[in-house]
């Protein structure tokens, strides 16, 4: 998994952005958590021009623990997406694994590339439950993971979207934030992109839960 040089100069105003915020936020006092992989899927690529995902931060002030019950941004339209989180080890290894979700901020759509990379990748938040050994990830992709919302199960995997190797999902960003000014350090987190083929919204009141099988479940609920 590798970003094409040619898309360096679609990717750079965006990406220029939403490093700059997550610098002032780390200067004001935000945990620097990690990074998530975005856009990997290949019709939302072709749609903003580009043939890779790309890169945000995760906000280190919204890392919520399996379980949880949030209730800010209250008029935030947001969506659910089931990920996995990957821990980074030494020499940018793949040290454990988790079973997560991301919150993202479906209430204005990004016109462009440009306004999509500059908000993080609409990232709000990450869910994360207990990390385990990469070996208990094996499956995913073929059964798992399995998202409902509020009792309702979300339409299967889409095809291609769980990468059978999690390393390279390391190794693509420890690749790119060099390109921009950034490098990924030994204790970092990864979620490595949406798993479904549709994103459901979270309204208020609602609970989602992923199953990702060997590797455990994760769940959170928004306050009405």
């Amino acid at each position: 998994m590798t970003t094409p040089t040619d898309d360096f100069e679609k990717l750079r105003p965006g990406m220029e952005v939403q490093l700059a915020r997550r610098r002032e936020a780390i200067a004001a006092g935000m945990p620097a958590r990690g990074w998530k992989i975005g856009l990997n899927v290949k019709g939302v690529q072709a749609h903003f021009g580009i043939g890779e995902p790309c890169v945000g931060w995760l906000d280190g002030r919204r890392v919520l623990a399996s379980g949880a019950t949030f209730d800010f941004l209250p008029d935030v339209a947001m969506r659910i997406e089931p990920e996995v989180c990957l821990r980074v080890g030494e020499k940018g290894r793949l040290e454990a694994v988790a079973p997560a979700l991301e919150l993202v901020d479906f209430t204005t759509p990004p016109k462009d590339l440009f306004a999509l990379l500059s908000s993080s990748i609409l990232h709000v938040a990450t869910v994360v439950g207990e990390f385990a050994p990469p070996s208990r990830a094996a499956e995913l992709g073929t059964r798992w993971p399995r998202l409902e919302v509020t009792g309702e199960p979300v339409p299967p995997l889409g095809d291609g979207l769980v990468p059978a190797d999690l390393q390279a999902s390391v190794d693509f960003v420890a690749e790119v934030l060099p390109r921009f000014g950034e490098r990924l350090v030994a204790g970092d987190w990864i979620i490595a992109g949406s798993y479904a083929a549709a994103v459901p919204p979270l309204a208020r009141g609602a609970r989602a839960r992923a199953d990702f099988g060997p590797l455990g479940q994760v769940e959170v609920e928004r306050r009405a």
